[in-house]
């Protein structure tokens, strides 16, 4: 008997994950409102608000509002909490902290009790430090006359009388009432939860070195968010070195396995995003779901990771997303359809480009596509610095509308397609070899019409 429960077990957890899953993407594509209902009606919903990747949660939330998705904030494991904050309270490497106060009251407010015991168990440093930089705390001797503190100080249980600092930021955030507001519930509400561990808080608090916390809390945050492609900017930004193909297909390459042994799920919205019609997107379509799929799927929300990191983005909001997410699938698509080039095979052999992508990394073959606009850019200035046209003291607009926007394109930091408004925009970013050829065309016309002129 026992044996037979034994062998059935793992194969009942892998179908609930898989339900699960199912579930996940089902809802994901649901408006706000119905995504909040379909989880509140699940008949496990805790289960299934942990196994959303904290990414995907953190775009659910801000898609539904974020009062009005205090409950699943409840519902919510530590580490989608964690992720939150992690993204949100940081500017480069300060703490922000109004946003720390503005997201402590959120989680407040979720789930009081809960906010509480994280702190205890999880977040004691990191809750000091915020009180640190916004209280003082004043002994009282037992013969001493409370009065002797001044106005503003006040008192849970006659020993530690407590005062928050005027908030210095309270002019750019005007949260100062919010703070002042979650702060005397948190402390009172640490205190009815055990009177000696607030006692001890408040003792501990006043001795925290700031500096010393803060980087420590820094270097953490960015140990977890670098394990989901979020890099400190010095490294992310090596995501836009130019790569060629015959230097990408001498490194390492990647390896895939068929079983998906990973802890966590991969992100969906980044692969949910994914609706552009080109080389890379027809690659992946010929690839069965399963390990290898969602390896993919986990390597490219890690890849849109680098690049919101590297554009020192933060991406809160779904329209966002599918922004950088165009942006990645086209570079990738561009650089698919480099190397196919370069093995002078067909581009459009979709069958190859699926082996491709299964060997080489898709951060490198971003890089190989995003090389092709970097060496455009690169053409442009060095033409420009010798050109006629710069040393007679034109202006960039001595070259008319078409050309002035394709120039102008290319001379701007991160090189970007003059598309003049046939998709909407005037500018975008290039998002094929036709975009890179047909731009390549235009600079040479310019070129060539330079040079013209300067023989005149």
């Amino acid at each position: 008997m026992n044996e037979t429960v034994q062998h059935r077990q793992p194969f009942s957890i892998e179908r609930a994950i898989e339900q699960l899953h199912i579930k996940r993407k089902e809802i994901l594509s649901l408006s706000a409102e119905k995504a909040l209902d379909a989880i509140l009606d699940h008949p496990q919903p805790h289960a299934l608000i942990h196994s959303f990747p904290e990414q995907d949660f953190y775009f659910l939330i801000h898609d539904i509002g974020i009062e009005d998705s205090l409950e699943l904030l409840s519902l919510a494991s530590n580490r989608q909490w964690e992720y939150i904050l992690d993204v949100e309270i940081w500017q480069r490497d300060t703490m922000i902290i109004p946003l720390v106060t503005k997201w402590l009251h959120i989680l407040l407010k979720a789930d009081p009790e809960r906010l509480i015991n994280w702190f205890l168990d999880e977040k004691t440093e990191f809750i000091e430090f915020y009180l640190l930089k916004n209280m003082e705390v004043g002994i009282r001797e037992h013969d001493q006359d409370p009065s002797d503190f001044g106005d503003g100080f006040f008192t849970f249980d006659d020993m530690f009388y407590i005062k928050f600092f005027d908030d210095p930021f309270d002019s750019e955030f005007k949260i100062g009432e919010q703070r002042d507001a979650f702060l005397s519930e948190f402390l009172n509400r640490l205190a009815a939860y055990d009177f000696m561990t607030y006692q001890k808080v408040m003792f501990e608090f006043q001795v925290v070195i700031p500096a010393e916390t803060e980087e420590e809390a820094y270097r953490l945050r960015n140990v977890r968010l670098a394990e989901k492609g979020f890099m400190p900017f010095d490294e992310a930004i090596g995501i836009y070195q130019p790569l060629k193909p015959s230097h990408l297909k001498r490194q390492t390459k990647k390896l895939m396995t068929r079983d998906d042994d990973r802890n966590f799920p991969a992100p969906l919205y980044p692969a949910e995003m994914l609706k552009q019609d080109n080389l890379f997107t027809r690659s992946l379509q010929t690839i069965e779901t399963g390990g290898i799929f969602e390896q993919l799927q986990a390597e490219f929300a890690g890849l849109c990771n680098q690049v919101i990191s590297a554009d020192q983005k933060t991406i809160r909001e779904k329209d966002e997303l599918r922004h950088i997410v165009k942006k990645v699938c086209g570079y990738i698509s561009i650089g698919l359809e480099r190397l196919a080039k370069d093995e002078n095979e067909n581009p459009h052999r979709i069958n190859q480009s699926a082996v491709m992508i299964q060997k080489f990394p898709l951060s490198r073959i971003f890089r190989a596509g995003y090389g092709l606009a970097l060496e455009l850019k690169w053409r442009a200035e060095k033409w420009r610095k010798n050109s006629w046209f710069e040393k007679k003291g034109l202006p960039l607009s001595f070259w008319g509308e078409e050309w002035l926007g394709v120039i102008g394109g290319l001379l701007i930091k991160k090189p970007l397609f003059f598309d003049n408004y046939k998709t909407g925009v005037i500018y975008r970013e290039f998002a094929s070899l036709d975009d890179i050829n047909e731009t390549e065309s235009t600079l040479s016309e310019v070129i060539a019409f330079d040079e013209l002129l300067c023989l005149m």
